[in-house]
């Protein structure tokens, strides 16, 4: 069975490799598989065609695609979301020595994929594209023995997370100070499109961009692909007005009321002496109005952005040098390293997909999503109307924000602007891997400081 195979083999980084080939006819046909299964995957992950294959890369001879899938029985795993990198390749079919009868196309597009249990992209999908390269080179797509070396030599020695595959710098040079603008939207938690061409660029730039928030990689994605699913809780609580809606104390499941409308709240074992009280709660919950909750929500993330310029005011109009930084805020970066401090803004309902292919269209409009950073390729993405911010390299404008709001939220201070500016040296070259890192890693570490000054 699927799942004792799964099971079985839970300690390993590789849960798969497989081979993901593309028929005229047929569509996306999954071609091998190691380990090898009983049942076909594509049965649960209806939607890996669509991403090792993605919109528009028939236009490229190769790409790479990092993305994720949540795990087929993560309640009996404590890895609830894995890690995707698909290496593609595209050939001329007259050029294949054991061409099959029904290709009838030019080209013939493949692409080698591995699932893993821990995001280490950077590791292994250099040595993924050059065995694609090797696989791809024979023209016969018959010698797979190697792919199965470099599956059993990932599970037997894994490579440990390493920042040094994702560039900061790169980040940097490409988006200079509005690098920081995307930092701080991430840290609001809007719904956040990315759409870059290649695939390897899109995907490479939102993890560059999401390893800026300390630890959050290696330690905070677990749960980045996980939807509630509403009809779970309908089914438990019983909406007839004419019926109390019944609690049991050992009851821990957390239940969404922001959709339900509460008449009495009864707790089994309660005298009923304590209806008034319930009835008052339940009052509040109907008088509590959405819209107001935001604009609150709102107003306090706007002071707290003013809260973190006045501390970069005072940071900044003391010292112009990135030296006289490293001196005063070695500390907090030490606090940092020291205690792995991380930030889950990725916890469930709140999503992270570097790739997202069309078969995943309706993810997006799913009303229990609260936030998602996602990258995509095919434009039915940018006709959606519930999306705050579109990062685009398809239009002049590369970036496109929503709302009135969220761009004066977005807006860089003069504390910002300064702090820019410590991305170059003095001779304008931008600033080494290391010391960008450092940097934000001040930054944030601000942000959490007068986040928690009342």
């Amino acid at each position: 069975m699927l799942k004792e195979e799964l099971n079985s083999c839970e300690n390993n980084l590789v849960v798969h490799l497989i081979i993901i080939g593309f028929h005229h006819k047929k569509g996306h046909q999954i071609e091998y598989s190691y380990p090898l299964l009983n049942e076909p995957i594509d049965e649960y992950w209806s939607n890996i065609g669509g991403l090792a294959l993605p919109d528009g890369v028939h236009q490229r001879q190769y790409d790479l695609i990092y993305f994720h899938l949540p795990s087929i029985y993560h309640q009996d795993n404590i890895h609830k979301t894995l890690f995707g990198i698909a290496s593609y390749r595209q050939i001329d079919a007259n050029t294949v020595t054991n061409k099959e009868a029904d290709i009838t196309r030019n080209s013939i597009q493949k692409s080698v994929c591995l699932i893993l249990r821990q995001p280490v992209y950077g590791n292994v999908s250099e040595e993924l594209q050059l065995l694609t390269e090797k696989y791809f080179e024979e023209k016969k797509f018959n010698e797979r023995k190697m792919f199965e070396e470099f599956v059993d030599k990932l599970n037997k020695n894994p490579p440990k997370f390493d920042l040094k595959y994702y560039s900061a710098r790169d980040l940097v040079c490409r988006y200079r100070r509005k690098t920081l603008i995307l930092f701080k939207l991430i840290l609001l938690q809007k719904k956040v499109l990315f759409m870059l061409s290649p695939i390897q660029n899109l995907v490479q730039t939102i993890m560059n961009l999401v390893s800026l928030i300390p630890n959050l990689v290696e330690t905070g994605l677990n749960e980045c692909t996980l939807i509630d699913d509403k009809s779970d809780i309908e089914n438990e609580i019983n909406l007839n007005e004419n019926e109390d809606i019944v609690f049991s104390r050992n009851d821990d499941k957390q239940i969404d009321f922001d959709n339900i409308k509460l008449k009495t709240l009864k707790i089994v074992g309660d005298d009923d002496n304590d209806n008034d009280d319930d009835d008052k709660l339940s009052n509040q919950f109907e008088q509590t109005n959405t819209e107001d909750i935001k604009n609150n929500l709102l107003k306090r993330a706007t002071s707290i952005t003013n809260k973190l310029s006045d501390t970069f005011n005072r940071l900044t109009s003391t010292t112009s040098t990135s030296t006289s930084i490293a001196i005063n805020n070695n500390e907090l970066v030490n606090l940092i390293d020291q205690y792995q401090l991380s930030y889950d803004l990725f916890k469930k309902n709140n999503l992270l997909h570097p790739y997202i292919s069309i078969y995943s269209l309706d993810i997006i409009n799913n009303s229990n999503i609260n936030s998602y950073l996602i990258g995509a390729s095919n434009r039915l993405y940018r006709q959606q109307n519930n999306i705050d911010f579109i990062l685009t390299d398809y239009d002049d404008d590369d970036f496109i924000i929503q709302s009135s709001l969220l761009k004066q939220q977005l807006q860089l201070t003069t504390a910002d602007l300064r702090f820019t500016q410590l991305f170059e040296d003095s001779q304008s070259i931008i600033q080494s891997e290391e010391e960008i890192r450092r940097l934000f890693k001040i930054y944030f570490c601000s942000l959490l400081v007068v986040a928690r000054t009342p």
